[in-house]
């Protein structure tokens, strides 16, 4: 809000573009983009929309975000049964086996979408065989139309994307502690847990593997409802999610952070709960059993290392303290649990670095740069420099790092937008290319010295130009671009 000029500046997420709203006559007055390159990988940017927009809801105020919360859960259980339906006929894909589904189905607590991909079927039954299975849903819960094969695609595509976060409750190497969690009565060793979970049985000949094979947690097949002594007939759930399920407490004396649980309805508490089940045979009356499987379902991996997202800011100052993250970040990068960057502010200019675990070297954002080594990059730190390091998702390195873009071309071999100058109506217009909309447009009325201030009128955008009119200028003035 900019109260002296009349002015409301909107960011647009989805559109990444920001809109200049007058509140005088409140109207829009134009849009423009909001940096210089959004680097959202387009199969994000043409999906993404179709998660939040109330819009495809009847009524417009409800959207898959609505539950999903950020691609996620809602931490409640929903009954989406439908009293008019009739019997469901769902295929196994795995072993062709026939299952016939009540459309009463109860309660049932929101799942995720993120880490879907290579998880068909879907639902707690299994009763989506995809993801655009759920097309329907536009209609049955949001009452409004299904979207185009095209749409649901996009749709599909972009929720592919969505992964899990790194497990707070593994070691930062992506080991698991000796005992999870500390100080809690029903602490275990996580390693062993996995352990048990491997390699013995509950019941003759079924393992928790048997079922919940690795990687993922599961092996995607439908349970008869007999086999699990369930009411009906259950898909096998992955667990890469289960250390947040936790908050539920059943007693009426403990404050309880979510109304549920894990399992399909929410019902138990906790994974020691669970495994008290008489379907878990030997397991349900053992103790050490129930706590090691409990600690290392909480440290259960869900397919991205701690590593990511693992951030230190270095100065001189604390250099010498910020070894150990260093070396770290870089043993997860060789160990292939993330990659590496460096971002590099040294006398006011900014440089990017990507970390090269075959050669132990960074690659740099500039070709007449680099690459350096580790004690190159410290030296220019200990010398003044400031350097981020961060671990970041496994691929995305050189695009985090040195090529925004991708177009081959390094972040600091980019060509600098061209300002170029003109006079509407006696004033000066001042343009310059879309591709540049991050930079800021300043002005000074003299170099002697110099006094720049940013030019604040709006921007607006027409095809690959953006031009901005400066109808204060005196008689002298000077221009020119800043890379923030």
């Amino acid at each position: 809000m900019q109260a002296a000029t009349g002015r409301l500046y909107v960011l647009n997420r989805i559109s990444n573009s920001i809109s200049i709203v007058s509140t005088n006559s409140e109207s829009v007055l134009g849009e423009i983009p909001a940096g210089t390159f959004d680097p959202t990988p387009a199969v994000i940017r043409q999906g993404r929309g179709y998660l939040y927009d109330a819009r495809l809801s009847g009524n417009g105020t409800q959207s898959c975000a609505s539950c999903h919360i950020d691609g996620d859960r809602d931490d409640l259980a929903w009954n989406l049964g439908d009293p008019g339906g009739s019997m469901q006929t769902v295929t196994s894909p795995l072993n062709a086996a026939v299952f016939s589904m009540h459309p009463m189905k109860g309660p049932m607590t929101t799942q995720t979408l993120r880490g879907l991909f290579l998880t068909n079927p879907l639902h707690w039954r299994g009763d989506r065989t995809s993801f655009t299975s759920f097309n329907p849903a536009f209609v049955s819960v949001l009452g409004g139309a299904q979207l185009s094969p095209a749409d649901i695609g996009a749709f599909r595509d972009f929720v592919n994307t969505i992964i899990y976060q790194p497990n707070p409750n593994q070691n930062p190497d992506r080991t698991m502690p000796a005992l999870f969690p500390p100080g809690d009565p029903n602490a275990g060793d996580p390693n062993a847990g996995r352990s048990t979970f491997l390699n013995e049985d509950y019941q003759p000949n079924l393992r928790c593997a048997t079922c919940h094979s690795l990687p993922l947690g599961t092996g995607r097949a439908i349970i008869p409802a007999g086999a699990l002594q369930e009411s009906q007939d259950f898909k096998v759930p992955h667990l890469r999610n289960v250390a947040q399920k936790l908050r539920f407490k059943r007693s009426a004396t403990v404050v309880s952070l979510s109304g549920f649980g894990v399992t399909h309805d929410g019902a138990d508490p906790d994974i020691v709960t669970f495994l008290t089940r008489p379907v878990f045979g030997t397991f349900s009356a053992d103790t050490t059993r129930k706590r090691n499987l409990n600690a290392f379902m909480q440290c259960f991996d869900t397919g991205t290392a701690p590593a990511v997202g693992r951030t230190r800011t270095v100065s001189a100052a604390t250099l010498a303290a910020s070894g150990a993250d260093w070396s770290l970040l870089e043993a997860q990068s060789v160990a292939a649990n993330c990659d590496l960057v460096v971002r590099l502010l040294e006398n006011g200019a900014r440089r990017g670095f990507v970390y090269r675990p075959a050669t132990n070297d960074y690659l740099s954002d500039q070709a007449a740069t680099g690459p350096l080594t580790h004690a190159a990059l410290a030296a220019k730190i200990a010398s003044g420099a400031t350097a981020t390091i961060m671990g970041v998702p496994r691929t995305s390195g050189q695009r985090l790092g040195i090529d925004r873009n991708e177009n081959a071309t390094p972040n600091g071999d980019e060509p600098l937008p061209r300002l170029g100058l003109t006079f509407a109506t006696g004033a000066p217009l001042l343009a310059w290319p879309v591709a540049g909309a991050g930079h800021v447009l300043e002005f000074t009325d003299s170099l002697n010295p110099p006094n720049w201030q940013p030019v604040t009128e709006p921007r607006t955008t027409a095809g690959p130009t953006l031009s901005v009119p400066d109808p204060t200028a005196g008689p002298c003035r000077f221009y020119r671009l800043r890379q923030p």
